[in-house]
């Protein structure tokens, strides 16, 4: 029979899927499984190596320790007028523990039952909850906006964000072609209203990328969500040919509250593009930066060409820096999330080729990445829970005085990256030797070390600035004093 879990040894593959953090658990929300089934009469193994919906909402516990080769999930079965889709949106509420869930498309062959509905799922502390209906406050506004599959999307405390996505027949009843979505949605958790947004690409439609929000820079400290990688599309079209991706060297900004955008310039070890389908993670340091991590994607020009290749853009620097490759190699379309404060856990994924009937090198489809160490491995340490450091080689960037040699697009976005506060809080959305039976290895990694903070480095560039300023003033007012007498 198949399961949304299956037994460890029957598993084979599952994507597509999303996931969130809600308190003690990971969600993982939606997708696609493949796994061998126990033989039955009327049922071939080979029949069951294809890929089928997911039926449950899927959880694992993070209060303790576990191993990808023998953690529990659990499986709360969905009912039935709620749709099983993949490549879906999803915004996380905290205050209210619930997720939401924004469009995506039902797998192929399978009947979409209602595609122009928000679903929240409640949780209930155990790992469970209830899905409902979400009724909109502003209903024309809603149906007005575009619900695809694909998007960027992230979210504040108070709002969630989706950027471009693809439209087409699995994401809405009577739609023909393939369209990418120009503009924004954003969906007020709090008022249950919706608003349409000009996309900060400007008039390019945009799908397969990524957002992130940052809680401590932006306007007074206030936030920002940050767009990374995708394809850009002029005219809307799905031809790849007439795509063009946005490289990882241009950071594309935007304000939650005003909705302006900026860009900035990234350097250092620039991940290759076209690059689509790659999962991210953000973590804030104890230093007061902040840092995405990124892993694997496909290139959509290389037909199903995709990357096993890892890095970490590193913030206020605007620097990137590679990390250790993914042991198990290539992968696209897996999530990841942050949990606790320094770890990444990826789950799930396809490699090159798209095989479903292939196992998963990585047991049940789980690996993590320890941010500080830069090691890939399968043991989860829920006791490490210590503040989050950078690695010592993002330390040594800032520890360098890096950060005074940045070219910043404007003085207002330099000043954006100035200062830090605790708001808001971002969604809990995503290479060392590793061993497939669940054991790490040891690799090359670092370790955390004392370093100078981010904001005393920027405090004393500003500081040295002003100081410098003051000298010259002294100099040209004795000169001109001097002057003066001269000429009495």
């Amino acid at each position: 029979a198949l399961e949304d879990v299956p037994q460890p040894g029957l598993f084979l593959r599952r994507s597509l899927a999303r996931a969130t953090v809600i308190d003690n658990y990971v969600y993982i929300e939606g997708g696609e499984l493949s796994q061998d089934a126990l033989t039955e009469p009327d049922l071939s193994i080979t029949k069951w190596r294809k890929p089928h919906q997911v039926n449950s909402t899927i959880s694992i516990d993070l209060s303790t320790s576990w191993t990808a080769a023998s953690v529990s999930m659990k499986a709360t079965k969905k009912p039935d007028d709620v749709p099983r889709k993949g490549r879906a949106q999803i915004w996380t509420d905290l205050s209210e523990k619930a997720f939401y869930l924004w469009g995506g498309a039902k797998p192929a062959g399978f009947i979409e039952r209602d595609p122009k509905t928000v679903w929240k799922f409640t949780t209930d502390g155990n790992g469970g909850g209830k899905w409902s209906k979400e009724v909109a406050n502003n209903e024309i506004v809603f149906q007005s906006l575009r619900m695809g599959d694909r998007g960027a999307y992230a979210n504040t405390n108070t709002t969630g964000f989706v950027l471009g996505g693809h439209v087409h027949r699995d994401t809405e009843v009577g739609q023909t072609g393939v369209t990418i979505i120009h503009g924004m949605a954003a969906f007020n958790m709090k008022t249950k209203t919706y608003e349409a947004i000009s996309s900060p690409l400007g008039n390019d439609a945009f799908t397969a990328g990524i957002m992130q929000c940052v809680p401590q820079f932006g306007v007074d400290g206030k936030g920002l969500m940050v767009v990374l990688g995708g394809m850009l599309s002029a005219t809307g079209s799905n031809d790849v040919k007439e795509m063009t991706a946005l490289g990882f060297d241009r950071v594309v900004m935007f304000d939650p509250e005003t909705k302006k955008s900026w860009e900035q310039k990234a350097t250092g070890e620039i991940p290759p593009t076209p690059r689509s389908y790659f999962c991210h993670a953000g973590f804030k340091n104890k230093d007061g930066g902040f840092d995405i991590f990124i892993s694997g994607g496909e290139n959509v020009q290389r037909g199903q060409s995709r990357y096993s290749d890892a890095y970490i853009l590193s913030l206020p620097g605007f620097f990137w820096k590679k990390v250790p490759d993914m042991p198990t190699g290539s992968r696209a379309n897996a999530a990841c999330v942050p949990v606790k404060n320094k770890q990444v856990l990826s789950i799930g994924g396809i490699g090159s080729g798209g095989d479903w009937d292939s196992k998963d090198a990585n047991p049940q489809g789980l690996m993590l990445f320890d941010m500080t160490a830069l090691k890939w491995k399968y043991e989860y340490d829920a006791l490490d829970d210590a503040p989050y450091e950078s690695a010592d080689s993002i330390k040594e960037w800032y520890k360098n005085g890096s950060l005074a040699n940045v070219q910043w697009s404007s003085s207002e976005v330099q000043k954006m990256f100035a200062t830090s506060s605790d708001s808001p809080t971002p969604s809990g959305d995503t290479t060392a030797d590793i061993s497939p039976s669940g054991s790490s290895t040891p690799g090359s990694g670092e370790n955390g070390g004392s370093s100078t903070p981010i904001g005393a480095i920027v405090g004393g560039v500003v500081g040295g600035i002003a100081v410098l300023a003051l000298i010259v003033g002294m100099v040209w007012f004795l000169l001109r004093k001097k002057r003066q007498s001269q000429a009495e």
